[in-house]
């Protein structure tokens, strides 16, 4: 699947994009419940189903994201699949959103992230979907 067909798919879900990033969210990819943060986790370990974001500080168009990636993870208390956030560089990135440490890019590596930020969507333990940083509309 092409990014602009999953954008596209994003997109007629409620997915708005502005210019430099996203700014609005109705819903998204039938969003998710809760913040996967669980300590037991490795950060190399995926959930089954869901929604992955990858993002880090030192990233001005994450920085940007960084609102959106709150409405997804508040959009999540009412859907069936969790949001998680790897944050490469700072642990504590995106404030309030309990990001997994990826600072050795270990879960970036292995789900081959080469640009911030990416979102994927997984469905029974397979990817189906990725957005590879924000385009403009």
């Amino acid at each position: 699947m092409q990014v602009c067909d999953v954008f596209s798919k994003a997109k007629s879900r409620g997915l708005a994009v502005a210019r430099g990033g996203v700014y609005s969210l109705a819903t998204v990819m039938d969003a998710a419940p809760e913040i996967d943060s669980s300590p037991d986790a490795g950060p190399s370990q995926l959930p089954a189903n869901g929604l992955v974001a990858f993002v880090k500080r030192d990233c001005p168009t994450c920085e940007l994201v960084g609102p959106v990636l709150a409405e997804l993870a508040a959009a999540a208390k009412t859907a069936a699949s969790p949001l998680t956030v790897y944050s490469q560089d700072d642990p504590s990135f995106p404030e309030g959103l309990h990001p997994r440490d990826d600072r050795e890019l270990a879960a970036s590596w292995r789900n081959k992230i080469e640009t911030v930020p990416t979102l994927l969507r997984l469905d029974d333990g397979r990817e189906t979907g990725r957005v590879v940083g924000w385009h403009r509309a």
